[in-house]
């Protein structure tokens, strides 16, 4: 993975935007043991899954000892790949699935508030 971060101060540190960018990648290539029918290795299975998520945000500290700020950022899980055995122990109990499991993403959504008080010995 590589990432990277750029923000600024504007009004005398009033507001702060933020803009982030990740680009990650995840090799889930693997090769799948030995076929036992007739004894030669499997060809491998899996994936090369890859990602490229934002991230935004913004401060605004209105006061010395507090701020609100927003952030908003993109997810990505990879895929993966599982074994005939594995298949077969989930259909076992019931749960259908397959050899290849999709990756998958999701954005998130954050509003909060910080706060220093009492000279800073409690942080909210």
């Amino acid at each position: 993975a590589v990432f990277g971060e750029v923000s600024i101060e504007l009004f005398d540190g009033l507001i702060e935007p933020l803009i982030g960018l990740r680009y990650f990648e995840d090799d889930r290539t693997t090769a799948n043991g030995i076929d036992r029918t007739t004894n030669t290795p499997r060809p491998p299975v899996g994936d090369v899954y890859d990602a490229l998520t934002p991230r935004f945000a913004l401060n605004i500290r209105p006061v010395d000892n507090g701020m609100v700020f927003v952030n908003i950022a993109k997810g990505f899980r990879s895929g993966t790949t599982q074994t005939e055995a594995q298949v077969a122990l989930a259909e076992l109990v019931g749960v259908p699935t397959s050899t290849a499991i999709q990756p998958d993403e999701v954005w998130s959504y954050e509003l909060g508030t910080k706060w220093r008080l009492l000279d800073g010995t409690l942080l909210l």
